[in-house]
């Protein structure tokens, strides 16, 4: 008889929060964390949500490799109202390591410790905080496993006189005007980006420039400069509305967060009122000193949708301020707005409330067998009076809306559900493929909502296939590389579709961890007119024998081109020659003759 492997280590969460610190041993396999007397893990705070975060046990055929994802929010796509920030990045999605510190974006800090049998939890004394690393103590710094730097806060710390360790403030304040520093301010942002998508919302980030400051300090040297930077931020301040935030960014450049805004114009009258305050004079040491600025505006969603973006827009405007000679403010959102536009995002509104969308399935074969190989999920607009819109009529003016998200989430559960359904009938297993707009796929929480999709779909993650096109990984590089990285440890396959219609496909195979190579149609439509030029469609499919993917032919119709794909050995194809986009209850009686044919 082989008995069960037992694990040899533990995992432990180091928790402080008012009622002091405490140490909880990880012994279950899901946890919820909040201010809320339900959760499994109770924080006492009134800045943590009532369902502020999820601990889920990922488990490994070896137990001692057993770890813990941390959630923001609740598991089921309510996210907590301060996030949760791991090493001092803020996270809506990590597989946390050894000595991994937590804060729930306010006053409570965590740890977490995976611990040897036979040693004992580490004291709560000991234990490194965000706050501690944001004072930049004088304490011995010491490498743990991972090499990260630690503090050992016995060394540091001086004692109350009933043993309890003295209380730290975050130093996340600029140390000359006392206003948010460039780290806090970006936390602001991410947290209000964070509720805007939530909420769809506006909101707007201004960047200012002082003018010709570094002539101040050198004519009136640089103790006039910094009071008279202390006293600009007082009155840059007194501009602002309650709530809204204002950071010294660096030097003589400003930040200010407007966390909800109605239109484009409440930007431009609080950039009217800062150019207002500096009209009357600074007096610094019977000094008289006018200051002037330059301004530059950009404003969520339309001008982006994370915190790099926002900012080097709202920069960018304040340098085409400067090139144009303009003491003032630009508004990338100034021209008028399409009234088309107006009249379509309402009428997608209405499509979402009243469920007048539906998906398709087009089957994904293999040229030669004819076996089925995928299905990807197509989504169509029923409208009452219309009939049936297809996607390439709507979705490029619902890229240009918030709504294009919404759509997306839509068209992702449903695929999630469906695929769940056909499992659970006994039909065959079939990864599912959906589209992500560029616009979703710009979103940091991605992973996250793919994650609780695929949870309350109860669909395992390697059934869900999401396509992707070269434009969205142009757009934003770094966040791309940061989502494939998620992706990938949650088991999700990502497709590039699309390929051949430009950029530089070529590098981003080398660089990116694809599955699947999807030839665009605009190429396959090609060979009708032109069946002796297949120059690209052979060099995809090389290509995608030389990175070890699977190749898809879309847009197949005609018997010549599936005889050319044929002869050019391609391995899978999608289109109208072998099947139309069916509807659900259509897919399901085709899988299910299928099955039964090829059983």
């Amino acid at each position: 008889m082989v008995s069960e492997q037992v694990p040899q280590v533990s995992h432990v969460l180091i928790v402080e929060d008012l009622q002091g610190r405490r140490s909880i041993p990880l012994e279950e396999s899901h946890y919820s964390i909040g201010r809320h007397s339900s959760n499994s893990i109770v924080i006492y705070s009134k800045q943590i949500s009532r369902r502020h975060a999820t601990l889920i046990l990922k488990k490994h055929s070896n137990p001692d490799k057993n770890s813990f994802f941390i959630i923001d929010g609740d598991g089921e796509g309510h996210q907590s109202h301060n996030g949760i920030f791991v090493n001092g990045k803020k996270s809506l999605f990590h597989e946390l390591q050894d000595g991994d510190l937590i804060n729930f974006g306010g006053d409570v800090n965590a740890s977490y410790h995976v611990i040897a049998s036979g040693i004992s939890a580490p004291n709560p004394k000991e234990i490194v905080t965000l706050d501690s690393i944001a004072t930049g103590m004088n304490g011995q710094l010491a490498q743990s496993r991972h090499n990260q730097a630690t503090l050992r806060l016995s060394d540091t710390l001086p004692e109350t006189s009933d043993g309890e360790d003295t209380i730290l403030k975050p130093a996340h304040q600029d140390w000359l005007t006392g206003l948010s520093d460039r780290t806090l301010f970006n936390e602001h942002l991410s947290i209000a980006l964070t509720n805007a998508r939530e909420k769809q919302q506006q909101l707007a980030v201004i960047y200012l420039d002082l003018e010709h400051f570094e002539t101040i300090n050198n004519k009136f040297g640089y103790s006039v400069g910094d009071r008279l930077l202390k006293e600009f931020s007082k009155r840059l301040h007194d501009c602002l509305r309650a709530g809204d935030i204002v950071a010294r960014w660096g030097g003589d450049e400003f930040t200010v967060l407007l966390r909800q805004i109605k239109t484009p114009d409440d930007p431009v009258r609080v950039s009217q009122r800062i150019l207002n305050t500096l009209k009357a004079p600074f007096t610094i040491e019977k000094h008289q000193v006018y200051l002037r600025c330059h301004i530059g505006i950009a404003i969520y969603p339309q001008n982006g949708e994370d915190s790099a973006t926002l900012i080097e827009t709202a920069e960018h405007n304040l340098d085409d301020n400067k090139k144009q000679n303009n003491h003032g403010r630009r508004s990338p959102s100034a021209p008028p707005i399409d009234p088309k536009l107006l009249r379509v995002e309402s009428l997608l509104r209405k499509a979402l409330e009243r469920e007048e969308f539906s998906l398709y399935y087009q089957p994904q074969v293999n040229i030669n067998t004819g076996e089925i190989y995928g299905m990807e999920a197509l989504i169509r607009w029923h409208h009452p009076k219309l009939g049936i819109i297809y996607p390439h009529q709507f979705l490029p003016w619902a890229e240009k809306t918030s709504l294009i998200v919404s759509i997306n989430q839509w068209v992702l559960q449903t695929a999630c559900r469906q695929n769940r359904a056909w499992q659970a009938a006994g039909l065959p297993r079939l990864p599912m493929s959906v589209n992500l707009s560029p616009r979703q796929f710009q979103q940091p929480n991605l992973t996250q909502i793919v994650a609780q999709v695929l949870d309350k779909a109860k669909l395992e993650p390697y059934w869900l296939e999401l396509e992707i096109t070269e434009r969205a990984i142009v757009q934003n590089g770094n966040l791309a590389r940061q989502l494939f990285h998620q992706l990938s440890q949650l088991g999700v396959p990502v497709a590039i579709d699309d390929f051949g219609t430009g950029y530089s496909a070529i590098g981003y195979l080398q660089e990116f961890p694809f599955n699947k190579l999807k030839i665009a149609q605009s190429c396959v439509n090609k060979l009708k007119d032109n069946p002796k030029k297949t120059g690209i469609i052979s060099a995809a499919i090389a290509l995608g024998r030389a990175f070890n993917l699977r190749v898809v032919a879309e847009g197949v119709e005609t018997q010549q081109q599936l005889d050319l794909l044929r002869r050019l050995q391609c391995q899978e194809i999608q289109g109208y020659r072998f099947s139309k986009p069916l509807s659900d209850t259509e897919a399901t009686q085709f899988l299910t003759q299928h099955w039964i044919v090829t059983k």
